[in-house]
């Protein structure tokens, strides 16, 4: 049975761990042999989440 990430549900999979599946994974980008081979098939689809904030809209409060 292979697991491939499902961009969807990566934050509801792994919570507060997100940060650390993040981590294994730009591993994993510069050498799959780094991570464990169990994590092999669901880093090929996995998609980090991009973590930088957006701006509220309406622009400025003030």
């Amino acid at each position: 049975m292979t697991q491939k990430a499902e961009p969807d549900s990566t934050r509801a999979d792994f919570g507060a761990n997100e940060w650390l599946v993040d981590e294994l994974y730009e591993q994993f980008k510069q050498d799959r042999n780094a991570v464990d081979p169990a994590w092999w098939d669901f880093f090929e689809g996995y998609k980090p989440v991009d973590p930088s904030p957006v701006a509220p809209p309406g622009g400025d409060p003030c």
